[in-house]
């Protein structure tokens, strides 16, 4: 195969918020949301190549949706880079393996690893980087995509009042306590409100460090993806 475009499938679960008035400080959750994988599963049993019996993978960690060239791949995303939420820095660069089950029976007949781009989030788009290799069917099962572990979360953040006099907000992902911003995707209010992830909110009250505001519309369920820093 040639190279391929690997899109990763998050979801953001919608908010249900709606209506509630929220204070926050500045730099504290104005709301959060959980960010979910499209799907998730694990190996029953370690992955081998059919054409030597050679370990490909000893299925150790869980497996997220991935789609390789619009087929559905599940796909290790290198747990230990998690915490940090981006891939690396640039300069840097990471592999994962992903798997097919082509014919739908629940076994894995196909794998290939893919290079993270440099500096890119889990979030972002990779490439393949070798030919796909026949394995020894493999069963898996399908997990519920709240067992993802550790859980990943998106919202946003109250960032102060600027130079501008105006309040700033800030969408951040990531596990907890290791949250990253999402590029450079500020987002001021204007006469009064907000719109950001989809969702609306009404500022009640501010002064330089604190923000009140009203959720007017919830953020909704949609889908969660990085490119070049800006979802």
């Amino acid at each position: 195969m040639g190279m391929a475009i690997v899109d990763p499938v998050w979801l953001v679960q919608a908010a249900s918020d709606q209506g509630s008035e929220i204070t926050a400080n500045e730099g504290e959750w104005v709301t959060r949301t959980a960010l979910l994988p499209g799907g998730l599963a694990e190996l029953q049993e370690p992955a081998v190549s059919a054409a030597d019996g050679s370990l490909v993978y000893p299925g150790d960690e869980k497996l997220v949706l991935r789609s390789i060239d619009d087929e559905p791949g599940l796909c290790t995303i290198t747990h230990r880079k998690i915490d940090k939420a981006k891939i690396g820095a640039p300069g840097s660069s990471s592999n994962d393996v992903c798997f097919l089950d082509t014919d739908g029976d629940g076994r894995f007949e196909t794998s290939l690893r893919i290079k993270n781009l440099s500096g890119t989030s889990i979030f972002g788009a990779s490439l393949p980087y070798r030919h796909r290799v026949a394995l020894r069917p493999a069963a898996y099962r399908r997990l519920e995509a709240s067992a993802m572990d550790p859980p990943l979360f998106v919202g946003v953040k109250f960032s102060g009042v600027y130079i501008d006099g105006k309040p700033h907000f800030t969408v951040y992902y990531g596990a907890e306590g290791h949250e990253a911003a999402v590029g450079k995707s500020m987002r001021l209010a204007r006469d009064g409100k907000i719109d950001i992830l989809g969702a609306t909110y009404s500022i009640l009250a501010r002064d330089k460090h604190m923000i009140r505001v009203r959720v007017e519309k919830a953020i909704p369920a949609q889908r969660f993806q990085l490119t070049e820093g800006v979802f």
